[in-house]
């Protein structure tokens, strides 16, 4: 509602986030805190399915916020495509002023979804420090909310092209850490560029041929 260029927006709220992530860490915590072992997520075994050779280690033996995610995938595409919420939303996404003929508060519902995707977005940097690395330092997240956005593009901006896409860029970075492990003769900081190589090599053979949402990042002028 401010008619603020979103993407300039969108940049500074990231370099405010990660400055004031490390200036409340610093403030509560000091220089440096360990978790207690209570303070984390535990892997969750499913019965039966986690004792499958191979497939069963690989598929059902994740901490819960894992099979939340994966769980989401069908809940919001079925959202999107069933449901009248999800309806007016792509008609938003699509072409606002239409939608606003219609009847549908396009404010609200940008407002909505910012709220709710932003808060999904901080819940993954949250398991990122309690769930997988047990800790928080300053920059930890290393770049990887802008793997996230191609991740959107390359999944065609689909639930679940997401998820492939996102399995596919977490295959890099399995790689270059099993290279780190076994190859000693490749440089560290070559291995840890594989993700970010993959990323850019992806957005070149298939960002041109996505079509994204025909008001993403524009500005709506109700009236």
């Amino acid at each position: 509602t401010l008619k603020a260029n979103q993407i300039v927006v969108g940049m500074a709220f990231n370099l405010f986030g990660a400055g004031f992530s490390a200036t409340l860490n610093k403030l509560i915590f000091g220089i440096s805190f360990d978790y207690n072992a209570s303070d984390y997520f535990e892997p969750v075994y499913i019965k039966g399915l986690s004792d499958i050779p191979f497939f069963g280690t690989a598929f059902f033996s994740h901490m819960s916020v894992v099979y939340i995610a994966l769980a989401l995938v069908p809940v919001i595409s079925f959202f999107l495509k069933k449901t009248e919420i999800g309806l007016n939303l792509r008609a938003v996404g699509e072409n606002p002023k239409v939608a606003d003929t219609l009847g549908v508060d396009v404010y609200r519902y940008q407002y909505a979804t910012s709220i709710i995707g932003c808060g999904l977005m901080g819940t993954g940097g949250a398991f990122l420090s309690t769930g997988l690395l047990h800790f928080f330092s300053e920059d930890m997240v290393s770049g990887r909310g802008y793997i996230a956005i191609a991740a959107v593009i390359f999944g065609r901006y689909t639930p679940l092209g997401v998820l492939v896409a996102s399995l596919t860029f977490m295959a890099g970075n399995v790689v270059a850490n099993i290279l780190q492990t076994t190859n000693e003769a490749i440089p560290y900081n070559f291995l840890v560029m594989i993700p970010y190589l993959l990323t850019i090599l992806v957005l070149m053979l298939f960002a041109g041929k996505t079509r994204a949402p025909m008001s993403l990042g524009k500005v709506y002028y109700k009236g």
